[in-house]
C-alpha cells in the first residue's frame, strides 16, 4: 500500500519531466541562430546577417563578394578567428565567417561541374580563379529533388590543368527533404562532409603502386619458379649422365677382368 502511495505521488514529477523535456525539443527545432557575414579587406559582401535554423546549412554560394581592390582576389570564407576556408557549413550557434582575400599572382582557373550519377548536367559548370597552389573549397548547389554525395570538395590547384571539382547527385526519396538539411534516404549513397581530391588521389597512387608492387611479386616469383625447375631439370640430367658414366666405367673394368 505504501509502495502504490508512493508511485502515485512521484507521477505528477514524472509528467511535467516529460512536458519539460518536450519543452525543450520544441524549442530547440525552433529556434534560429544568427549568421554574420564580414567583408573582410578587400571586398563587400552582398548580404551581411541571416538568421537559419538549428542543423540548416548555410552556404557560401548564396553569398556572393564584391572584390573592391583588383590586386587581391576573393578565395572564400572562413570562420571568424580560425584560418581555412570553409564551404557548406552545418549551424548549430551563432556563428561569424569573414571573407577572405590573396593576392593575386600565377592565377589559374578551375571549373565546378553539378551532375547525376549518370553524368547528366544538372545546373550550369561554374568557373572560378585561384593562384596556383591555393586549396580553394567549392560548396554543393542545390538541386531540386537531388542529394549530393558532398556537401564540399577541395583541391590543390595546379598549373598543369586538371582543376575540376564534380559534385555528383542522387534523386531523394518522395517526399523527403532536400533542402539545407537535407539526409540520406535508405540505399542512398551519402559518402561525407568533405572530399579532399589530394588524399583521394595520393590513395589512387598508393593503391596502383601496391598492384604494382604485387605483379612485379608475381613476376619475380614465377621468374623465380622457373628457374627452380630448370634447375631442378639440369641436376636430374646431370645425376642420370654421372650414372651412366659409373655404369660404363664399372661395366668396363667387369669385361677387362673377365678377359684376364
Amino acid at each position: 500500500m505504501r509502495k502504490l502511495r508512493t508511485a502515485f505521488l512521484c507521477l505528477p514529477a514524472l509528467l511535467i519531466l516529460l512536458m519539460a523535456g518536450s519543452a525543450l525539443q520544441v524549442y530547440a527545432g525552433d529556434y534560429q541562430y544568427k549568421v554574420t557575414i564580414e567583408d573582410g579587406l578587400y571586398g563587400k559582401a552582398a548580404v551581411h546577417e541571416v538568421t537559419l535554423a538549428l542543423n540548416e546549412r548555410w552556404n557560401p554560394n548564396d553569398y556572393p563578394v564584391t572584390v573592391t581592390n583588383d590586386k587581391y582576389y576573393f578565395k572564400g570564407f572562413h570562420i571568424s578567428g580560425i584560418e581555412g576556408i570553409v564551404g557548406s557549413t552545418e549551424i548549430t550557434q551563432d556563428m561569424v565567417f569573414t571573407a577572405a582575400y590573396g593576392v593575386r599572382g600565377s592565377t589559374v582557373p578551375y571549373t565546378v561541374r553539378y551532375q547525376d550519377a549518370a553524368g547528366r548536367q544538372l545546373r550550369e559548370t561554374r568557373t572560378y580563379y585561384g593562384n596556383e597552389g591555393d586549396k580553394p573549397v567549392a560548396a554543393y548547389l542545390y538541386v531540386e529533388g537531388y542529394m549530393p554525395r558532398y556537401y564540399n570538395i577541395t583541391r590543390t590547384l595546379r598549373k598543369d590543368g586538371g582543376n575540376e571539382f564534380v559534385f555528383v547527385y542522387d534523386r531523394t526519396a518522395a517526399g523527403q527533404a532536400d533542402s539545407g538539411s537535407i539526409r540520406p534516404a535508405a540505399g542512398m549513397r551519402r559518402t561525407g562532409e568533405m572530399l579532399d581530391l589530394d588524399a583521394a588521389e595520393q590513395t589512387a597512387v598508393q593503391t596502383e603502386q601496391v598492384r604494382r608492387t604485387g605483379e612485379g611479386t608475381a613476376v619475380r616469383q614465377e621468374d623465380l619458379r622457373r628457374y627452380t625447375a630448370m634447375t631442378e631439370a639440369v641436376l636430374s640430367a646431370l645425376c642420370i649422365a654421372g650414372l651412366a658414366v659409373l655404369a660404363f666405367f664399372f661395366g668396363s673394368n667387369g669385361r677387362k677382368r673377365h678377359r684376364s
